[in-house]
């Protein structure tokens, strides 16, 4: 559905802003040299940031999330979901959050500013209404955070391939840990 409304919002913008081409306009391309390098630096990234964060939110300050998102599902839903979450979630949060969002806020507010609120704005649709406690709302803001990472390696590298890839494999992956056991 996430894939779905993003195709939506580009077409969408791409008209109501006469952008004649939302993938150069995006630069979405195949990521060439350097550029490959910030896929495992943007996953150890991720990953040491949402230890760090659940080390921090857990451990240091005691609080726990009020929802778990483990459930019980068939192994044939499960590769599918991991793979859903690889191949278009990751993707289509990118276009919206970083190729539109974090692309017009930079031309408004600047590379820095428009990363964060970027990031910022990342975090608000993972909320969910019946886990509000502290614990949660702090892991909001990690997600926030994630949402920073992914519009750093985006302007740095210049290509939203780049970090559609590391969000795609971090919440596939991140995914997959606890259905494994």
């Amino acid at each position: 559905m996430k894939a779905l409304f993003a195709v939506g919002v580009v077409v969408g913008y791409s008209r109501v802003f006469d952008i004649a081409s939302p993938v150069e306009w995006m630069r979405v391309r195949r990521p060439v040299g350097r550029e490959w390098a910030y896929i495992p630096l943007g996953l150890l990234v991720s990953f040491l940031w949402l230890l760090g964060s659940l080390i921090f939110i857990q451990d240091v300050l005691g609080l726990e999330r009020t929802a778990s998102e483990i459930v019980t599902i068939s192994q044939r839903v499960r590769v599918s979901r991991i793979l859903t979450l690889l191949l278009l979630v990751g993707p289509a949060e990118e276009v919206i959050f970083h190729g539109i969002i974090q692309r017009s806020l930079e031309e408004v507010t600047g590379l820095r500013t428009a990363i964060l609120l970027g990031g910022l704005l990342f975090a608000v649709p993972h909320i969910v209404p019946a886990a509000v406690g502290t614990g949660d709302l702090l892991f909001y803001g990690a997600q926030g955070g994630f949402g920073v990472i992914a519009g750093w390696i985006y302007a740095r590298t210049d290509n939203l391939t780049v970090p559609a890839l590391v969000h795609g494999i971090f919440i596939s992956f991140t995914t997959a840990l606890p259905l494994l056991g």
